[in-house]
């Protein structure tokens, strides 16, 4: 997996420069846009625009050369653009530039100020929400760390995991043995029904073995409180679900056996059941500054919500870059934010999401017609 996203974004917020560089624009895997060459060229339109504004700024010639030569490198590399995905970020001042290909879509944008326009990336962290998948097999247990997109098999990052079901039980397991009936014992139970000794001791067995993998991923995930869900075979989901102390196991779960999917098809169809899960958290945000308009908690003034962001104050930011988005810069000395007139500001709603995000709050992307109706295109929840 690649390097964590939200790691990056970290690093390129720190980053304050008279010559930040932001392009961003929507690419796509295939279709004339890619047979054809489009995409190349709108990115070339979007440097020619970074070109003009590096130049009003008074960048010096060796200045532009050392932001924009390695994207000019890029217009006609033709592996480059046959290898995209759903959007492309390009952050460049004359230290470096970082380009990342964006699971998502993005609007066309570019500007240079003194901070890297960072919105369009902190966006996309809602879909770069991480999880758990814990396939099992008795035969065959595997742990999964993933996102909407990515997925990577961490089973072997855990010491001696996963243990074997004879090393725990004293005899191998036999696949056969234990089986689903899919009704209810008079006690609110699952009924089995198997081969070769008692229905309860099969499952006695099969609960002792999955407390012990329980145990070994509790102890790995110690200080983690990423949501866990189970993909497996029917009989065996409840099993797990009674033997498990993970605090974040989900109540959805997947069932088929997990041998019969490969990896990417496993994150699709954990993704399918838990991304209704991941998203509630922002649905709440929403009803929370609902509830809390009035009080103080909250604010849909630009100024406000930069300043209030400087001092730590605001817990979840709500962005909607289709609106207003006034420019200006926050004054350390005072404390307070200066709406820029001609030059020297940048944009206050990517300022307030910078510095939201550096402080540990939450980002939210919204739009007009169902999440937002706010004309300055920003709005906050206050910790205090």
């Amino acid at each position: 997996m690649r390097k964590p996203f939200r790691d990056q974004i970290e690093r390129l917020a720190l980053i304050e420069d008279n010559f930040c560089t932001s392009i961003y624009i929507p690419t796509h895997q295939y279709g004339q846009e890619v047979s054809q060459g489009k995409d190349g060229i709108v990115l070339k339109n979007q440097l020619k625009e970074v070109v003009e504004k590096l130049n009003q700024k008074g960048a010096p010639q060796d200045v532009i050369d050392a932001i924009t030569n390695p994207i000019n490198d890029l217009l006609d590399d033709t592996s480059f653009w046959n290898h995209q995905n759903n959007g492309l970020a390009i952050l460049a001042n004359p230290g470096g530039s970082e380009i990342i290909k964006l699971d998502e879509s993005v609007e066309k944008h570019n500007s240079v100020s003194d901070r890297f326009y960072l919105v369009p990336l902190i966006s996309q962290l809602e879909f770069h929400k991480e999880f758990l998948i814990l396939a099992l097999d008795a035969k065959n247990i595997r742990l999964f760390h993933a996102t909407k997109n990515q997925i990577e098999d961490i089973t072997g990052n855990i010491q001696d995991f996963p243990p074997k079901f004879r090393d725990v039980v004293g005899h191998d397991y036999e696949p056969a043995s234990l089986q689903y009936r899919g009704q209810q014992e008079a006690q609110g139970h699952a009924m089995y029904h198997g081969h070769g000794g008692s229905d309860s001791d099969r499952k006695s067995e099969i609960l002792q073995f999955f407390r012990r993998i329980n145990e070994d991923i509790i102890s790995f995930l110690r200080e983690t409180d990423k949501p866990l869900i189970q993909i497996g075979q029917d009989y065996l989901l409840p099993i797990y679900q009674e033997g498990n102390q993970y605090i974040n196991l989900v109540s959805e779960h997947v069932t088929v056996h997990p041998a019969e999917l490969n990896d990417d098809e496993i994150r699709e169809k954990a993704w399918g059941k838990i991304e209704h899960e991941l998203s509630q958290e922002k649905n709440n945000a929403i009803e929370w500054f609902e509830e809390w308009q009035g009080t103080g908690k909250t604010s849909t003034n630009v100024k406000e919500i930069v300043e209030a962001a400087y001092q730590g104050r605001v817990d979840v930011l709500f962005v909607n870059l289709e609106n207003n988005d006034p420019q200006g810069k926050f004054d350390t000395e005072t404390g307070k934010v200066v709406i820029a007139k001609n030059d020297g500001g940048g944009s206050l709603i990517n300022l307030a999401a910078v510095i939201t995000f550096l402080k540990g709050g939450k980002i939210y992307g919204i739009n007009s017609e169902s999440e937002s109706d706010q004309p300055t295109g920003i709005k906050a929840t206050y910790r205090y």
